[in-house]
């Protein structure tokens, strides 16, 4: 999982972390 990947698929732009891992 990698954290503050906004441009990544399921990841979240608020918190900037992979909900979709």
């Amino acid at each position: 999982m990698r954290t503050g990947n906004v441009y990544n698929r399921g990841v979240s732009p608020i918190t900037g972390t992979v909900v979709f891992a």
